[in-house]
């Protein structure tokens, strides 16, 4: 599959989750996302070169009586501007989103399937549906800079991986919900009790 049709897939996936009922492995689900993500990077890095462009010229502006400096000053920001733009979105995209995804969803399966049986689907299945919710931060990631999409997408995104899971583990969105609100809840008393349990430790 092309990074072009991995793109198609993904904006497929986000705005028909009902749809998702493919079922995936873990390493295809990984190379899907990764192929979908290249060019939502391209373009927020291509994105980013306008801002450093804007912060050089700032600081260009700003020292502009003494012109060595103004110059270096700029030229300094833009690189500095770029690179941690560069590594922050690789980071961000390639690293940290599909650990987190592994992470997650292994906590989902282990609540919802070992523990209180609301599914009997594998953790691919689960694995699918947490990257799946992924989707519409890192296809527009890009936009996210501008005031209240970032909150808008990660809405978007839950919704999707809601439906996904239902549609992964064959059951209803009203038990997708249910199972991931009891592993949300089981989570908070599980670092509830480590907290009661480091403080009395500490004092």
């Amino acid at each position: 599959m092309s990074i072009i049709d991995s793109l198609k897939k993904a904006f497929h996936a986000i705005t028909n989750p009902s749809s998702n009922t493919e079922e995936m492995s873990i390493g295809n689900a990984l190379k899907f996302y990764y192929s979908a993500a290249i060019i939502p990077f391209i373009i927020a890095l291509v994105l980013g070169t306008g801002l450093a462009f804007v912060a050089s010229s700032l600081i260009k502006g700003t020292f502009s009586f003494i012109p060595g400096l103004a110059a270096v000053g700029a030229g300094f920001t833009g690189i500095v501007v770029m690179l941690v733009l560069t590594a922050g979105l690789i980071i961000y995209l390639f690293i940290l989103i599909p650990i987190m995804a592994l992470i997650v969803a292994a906590l989902v399966q282990f609540f919802s399937k070992n523990l209180f049986k609301f599914w009997n689907g594998g953790y691919n299945k689960t694995f699918t549906a947490m990257l799946f919710a992924q989707l519409p931060i890192v296809l527009f990631i890009w936009a996210s800079f501008i005031p209240f999409v970032t909150i808008l997408l990660a809405i978007w995104g839950f919704v999707v991986g809601l439906i996904t899971l239902a549609k992964q583990q064959q059951v209803s969105v009203g038990k997708a919900l249910i199972a991931l609100i009891v592993t949300g809840i089981m989570l908070m008393v599980i670092i509830f009790i480590i907290t009661i349990i480091l403080g009395n430790a500490i004092f």
